[in-house]
């Protein structure tokens, strides 16, 4: 999918709540806005990284426009976050993500695939770089040094898309029914993101309780 693909889908599922949020005017002067920042985008970000994360970096651009038309309406950050998450939110329950042993298994090993393609050298500028870590109670940590997505956004000034994208890995794993924990990111000033992965189980989303504590 294109950037301007995915922005008009996310875009779809945001109108109704912006509107109610905020009235049609409004709405009319944000899409404007919103169209012409993602033609500029278009233009100015790379199409495409090869990666594991390909999908992610595209899903992570196509918010930008939306982030930073609403922005110019001099909208809070924390608004503006719940207008996301509400928009991914919707589009993932019309379309879930799989769950299941299987898929947490198969998840696992690509990205333990993808750590041996770092070790290798093979991966682009851009990638993202990890590294996998099994603990004795048998779930595992992945632990993000680099991310590809925040490197390309930082160089272009679209670095404000963080960490409100970063705050959807919960709302994916509690859809998945994988049990997750994280309380560190790059995008929060930490040194890696230390995503832990832990079978099957609950992770809670419920953005309103804040990410004080996980992030």
């Amino acid at each position: 999918m294109t950037f301007r693909l995915l922005f008009r889908i996310f875009n779809f599922f945001a109108k109704k709540y912006i509107i109610k949020k905020w009235g049609k005017e409004f709405y009319a002067v944000y899409i404007k806005t919103a169209k012409q920042k993602l033609q500029e985008i278009e233009l100015e970000l790379p199409p495409k990284v090869d990666s594991f994360f390909a999908t992610d970096y595209k899903s992570i651009v196509a918010f930008v426009p939306i982030y930073f038309a609403l922005m110019k309406q001099d909208i809070a950050r924390n608004e503006i976050d719940l207008v996301i998450w509400n928009t991914i939110e919707r589009v993932y329950k019309l379309m879930p993500p799989k769950g299941g042993k299987n898929t947490y298994k198969k998840i696992l090993n690509r990205l333990k695939t993808y750590q041996m393609k770092g070790e290798l050298g093979l991966l682009g500028k851009n990638d993202w770089v990890l590294k996998i870590e099994k603990e004795d109670n048998g779930s595992y940590y992945c632990r993000v040094t680099e991310c590809g997505a925040r490197k390309i956004l930082d160089k272009y000034g679209y670095d404000f898309i963080f960490p409100c994208m970063c705050r959807v890995d919960h709302l994916t794993m509690s859809l998945r029914g994988f049990r997750y924990e994280r309380d560190n990111t790059l995008a929060d000033g930490g040194e890696m993101c230390n995503n832990h992965f832990m079978g099957l189980g609950f992770t809670e989303w419920a953005p309103e309780k804040g990410f004080n504590t996980r992030k």
